[in-house]
């Protein structure tokens, strides 16, 4: 997008979004120095760079193409915190690197997921996407296994939970995060990349089969299908009603990387799993904010649904608020509803809201003969939470 094209957002954002890319063009390259030279708050641009997890390529950008231009002040911050960032992720693929190699002797095959598998493969360079933990993938049958390797390791849930609960949790929910370190290093272990009510067809074992051993900072480490990849974006996306630019950039930069993805398998498979509302509209968002070209029978599918559009134009109104607010239930159910198409989808959806989350069942200490109390005690948990509500 050019300034003009972005002229109903503030230059702060039309700045972020023209340095959001990790390959640098000139139509953007000019956008950035016209941007330069007027009116900006370099402040407000760092805070929501640091804000949707864009500082390191706002860095980068800035630093390539108008270093001269930015407040030495504001350049040297950016420089700080792009440098922290890089560290950090250093720090992280070393213990994915531990992990993988622990699940591996204990017999666990794992898949990697987002964090330094997709900074290396989708951006290119591992210091330019920012994550704070480690997702990982094992199957569903692995999952006890692994809690003990991870404890072996030094992590521990956060708090603590009971073994039943733990089974409950296991049961119910796609995912876990431990900790080791006071916090500093996290792991979500996954068995699924979304739930089971919220998204059909992403549980682990239906990922292994397109799964590919692809060379990582020389590692190898097991990777999701680019196509698998891409629609698990766009259900986290979905999931969050895109309140993160991070979240529209890792779409654009895993397209940039992967000219050639099967699209009629990925159309397929979405419309099959009733996630193709969410393929949908992040596939829009990349190229009404980032420019991301894609090919014309995919963006006629697209342009054919109306909902679609709406998807887009809801979640740009949560992106670009200010002052920021996260999306409130109301607004986010509503989104969810539109993004599925079928009446049972959308069923699922409600029952997945009114299923137990962790936070519902680290809150509440039953024995395993009373697990339906957490089932009575989640719409009055909602229903707690007003500021929430809209």
């Amino acid at each position: 997008m050019d300034a003009e094209a972005l002229q109903p957002l503030s230059s702060e954002y039309a700045m972020l979004l023209a340095c959001a890319r990790s390959r640098m063009d000139e139509r953007h390259a000019r956008t950035i120095h016209e941007l330069a030279r007027g009116p900006l708050d370099w402040k407000a641009l760092l805070a929501i760079g640091r804000r949707h997890s864009l500082f390191p390529l706002l860095y980068k950008q800035l630093a390539a193409v108008v270093p001269d231009a930015v407040p030495p002040e504001s350049l040297h911050r950016l420089k700080e915190l792009y440098q922290g960032n890089a560290a950090r992720n250093l720090l992280l693929l070393g213990e994915l690197r531990s992990v993988l190699r622990s699940l591996a002797e204990d017999g666990i095959t794992a898949i990697p997921y987002k964090g330094p598998i997709l900074a290396i493969t989708g951006y290119g360079d591992l210091s330019l996407r920012r994550f704070v933990d480690l997702d990982i993938i094992v199957r569903k049958d692995d999952v006890e296994c692994a809690l003990r390797t991870l404890s072996r390791l030094g992590y521990q849930s956060h708090p603590i939970v009971s073994p039943s609960q733990q089974t409950f949790l296991i049961e119910s929910q796609h995912d876990l995060a431990f900790k080791r370190d006071e916090g500093r290093l996290i792991v979500e272990l996954h068995w699924k990349v979304a739930p089971r009510l919220f998204a059909a067809g992403l549980a682990a074992e239906n990922l292994w089969p397109q799964a590919t051993r692809r060379p990582v900072s020389g590692s190898d480490m097991l990777a999701l299908s680019p196509e698998d990849m891409l629609l698990a974006l766009c259900v986290h996306g979905a999931k969050h009603l895109w309140g993160r630019l991070a979240w529209v950039c890792d779409i654009a930069e895993w397209l940039g990387a992967h000219p050639g993805l099967r699209w009629p398998e990925l159309l397929d498979q979405a419309r099959r799993t009733g996630q193709e509302r969410m393929l949908f509209a992040g596939l829009r968002l990349a190229a009404e904010l980032l420019d991301s070209p894609l090919p014309e029978p995919v963006l006629a599918s697209i342009d054919a649904d109306p909902a679609v559009a709406r998807l887009a134009a809801q979640a740009k109104q949560v992106i670009f608020r200010e002052p920021p607010r996260p999306p409130g239930m109301v607004t986010t159910m509503r989104f969810n509803l539109l993004a599925r198409r079928a009446w049972a989808a959308k069923g699922n959806y409600l029952l997945h809201m009114l299923s137990p989350t962790e936070a519902d069942v680290r809150a509440i200490r039953v024995p395993r003969a009373m697990r339906f109390v957490y089932f009575l005690a989640r719409p009055f948990r909602l229903l707690a939470k007003r500021e929430h509500l809209h």
